[in-house]
């Protein structure tokens, strides 16, 4: 007589929304490699829905959200954490993945103490939010996963009782999703992809850099996509620079499309404060769209190689560096076709979702079904 099948693992992904960025696709790209590799996956976003909530659907996931009366009050909050922590023990996951939601964090004592499911932190970028959020309970945690070796190096520092590991974020192929090389805009493109936050983006510097590139006389358009707090400020200083006819906007784009535009694109700006890992440099390398990003230690410096690959710029203010390195390439042509195929190549091999997958799988499999011993990759 056959043997019953083993149960699926399954699978727990909490964040406190799914708007549209980084971390989030990081999020639908694990659940969906983990969901087709045997397991079943749930995402459930704790303090709102988000723009991007239908996308969990759209991957194949399930998605749930924890609805709530508001959250401006503290005893609000506190029935919420009881929802919480009452929605998560009656689950009884496998193994939880916990995305910057301190609701989700306070519960992993009680998960702990009643139940036998693995608990682990994901920490995205290094704001200290991250880690005072993702660590608050670390002694309860059976491990931290760090998407770069800074975000790693900081969780360290503040020693907490558990493994921090480092598991880079992967991202699709173009021929993944079913796209070949597209003909480039005919008038040489920057482009910018993500939230119009100036804090942590540095996007109201994009004005002063076209700025820059217009007085030396280069012939250019820059596409902004996506939305955020700062984009009414950001409109303004483009009117107000008369830059109309040079900047565009067009908004948050579904994935497809920000590949499609960052294959017909010849730079990618990346001007940011800080990082965790950042995915839209890694989608611009797989597509060749060249990368000029702010020299941020241990996050773009492993994955840029300077003058090889990209530019690495020494500060996210230094408009004259970036209307330098976007001059040299504007007037070599050959060059940026040798680096852009360095940078695919680069890309390819390192940082696929398929990597990434491999990497959550082979430690889910160590805490739910091994030793817990954790292989580490640096």
């Amino acid at each position: 007589m056959a043997k019953p099948a083993a149960p699926r693992i399954k699978v727990g992904i909490f964040t406190y929304a799914m708007h549209g960025g980084g971390m989030e696709m990081a999020l639908l790209r694990l659940g969906k490699y983990l969901q087709e590799s045997g397991m079943d996956v749930e995402i459930t976003t704790l303090s709102e829905k988000g723009a991007w909530f239908p996308k969990i659907a759209e991957a194949g996931l399930s998605g749930f959200f924890l609805s709530h009366q508001g959250l401006e009050t503290t005893f609000k909050r506190g029935i919420h954490y009881l929802k919480t922590l009452n929605y998560i023990l009656g689950k009884r996951y496998d193994i939880v993945f916990l995305n910057h939601t301190r609701y989700a964090h306070r519960a992993v004592p009680f998960l702990k103490l009643f139940t036998k499911t693995k608990a682990v932190a994901v920490l995205h970028n290094t704001d200290p939010s991250i880690f005072e959020i993702g660590l608050i309970h670390a002694s309860f945690l059976d491990s931290a996963v760090a998407v770069g070796p800074l975000v790693q190096s900081l969780a360290e520092q503040r020693n907490p009782k558990c493994p921090v590991i480092q598991i880079r974020n992967g991202v699709d192929t173009p021929e993944t999703l079913g796209l070949v090389s597209e003909e480039p805009f005919p008038r040489f493109t920057l482009v910018f992809v993500g939230r119009l936050e100036h804090a942590q983006k540095g996007v109201l510097f994009l004005p002063d850099i076209v700025k820059g590139c217009q007085n030396q006389g280069l012939e250019l358009q820059l596409i902004i996509a996506g939305t955020g707090e700062d984009e009414p400020e950001l409109r303004r200083l483009v009117s107000e620079k008369g830059l109309e006819k040079e900047i565009q906007f067009v908004g948050p784009l579904e994935t497809k499309e920000v590949y499609r535009l960052l294959l017909k694109s010849h730079l990618m700006l990346m001007p940011s404060y800080f990082e965790g890992f950042s995915v839209v440099l890694l989608e611009a390398q797989m597509c060749g769209c060249l990368p000029l990003v702010t020299r941020l230690e241990e996050i773009t410096t492993p994955v840029v190689q300077d003058g090889e690959t990209g530019f690495l710029i020494d500060g996210n203010d230094n408009i004259d560096m970036f209307v330098e390195k976007i001059t040299y390439l504007y007037t070599h042509r050959q060059r940026l076709e040798e680096m852009k195929a360095a940078s695919m190549r680069l890309a390819s091999q390192n940082y696929s979702v398929q990597a990434m997958g491999e990497r959550y799988h082979d430690l889910i499999f160590a805490l739910v079904k091994g030793d817990g011993q954790i292989q580490e990759t640096k």
